[in-house]
């Protein structure tokens, strides 16, 4: 079963993969340039895109969106961190945290799916932490955020080749619905 995977992140595709092949499911990465609406609900955003990605794509397909909260600056950035990280270095964010005592960073994911006919989001919400200091290169909170017990960066568990949360639950819930829906042939349209 071959998924198309609307990102342009192939990072994001590899964590992906690492979850979804033993369902059997192949995802292949496809690049469409989307608009993202402002909201405040991460699952209304990610809807939003898996639509527009479906009718230019005309294809079964995922989009995955995250939200970013950092408790310390009231939630911000929430959903605008794809802006944010073009206004702010790592170094910004090191400063704005800085003097705060909570590091918790709270970080929402959203898996929608859709074939045209069926739309259905996969959420999960992971507790991580600002760790202070650059680790590893890439985007604010890739190289400034943990998801991991560990305390490994997002970036520097991308760059060992493991997954940079402990467990996706969330990629393992869609697996499962997708394929007991495939297999039940209740999802028209897939492989």
């Amino acid at each position: 079963m071959t998924l198309k995977y609307t990102t342009s992140n192939k990072s994001k595709v590899d964590v992906a993969d690492r979850y979804l092949k033993p369902y059997g499911i192949q995802v292949e990465r496809q690049k469409v340039d989307l608009i993202e609406i402002q909201s405040d609900s991460v699952e209304e955003v990610s809807v939003y895109k898996v639509k527009q990605a479906y009718d230019r794509v005309k294809q079964q397909l995922i989009v995955n969106d995250a939200q970013w909260s950092f408790e310390a600056l009231n939630g911000f950035p929430g959903l605008y961190m794809k802006y944010v990280n073009d206004w702010l270095t790592p170094k910004n964010f090191t400063d704005l945290m800085e003097d705060q005592k909570n590091k918790t960073v709270i970080y929402k994911e959203a898996i929608t799916f859709t074939n045209g006919k069926i739309t259905k989001t996969f959420t999960e919400t992971i507790k991580g932490r600002f760790l202070g200091e650059k680790r590893g290169s890439g985007l604010p909170p890739v190289c400034l955020v943990s998801l991991r017990n560990d305390g490994k960066s997002i970036a520097e568990s991308w760059e060992l080749g493991i997954d940079p949360v402990d467990k996706h639950r969330v990629w393992e819930e869609f697996a499962e619905w997708y394929e007991q829906n495939n297999n039940k042939k209740l999802v028209p349209g897939t492989d």
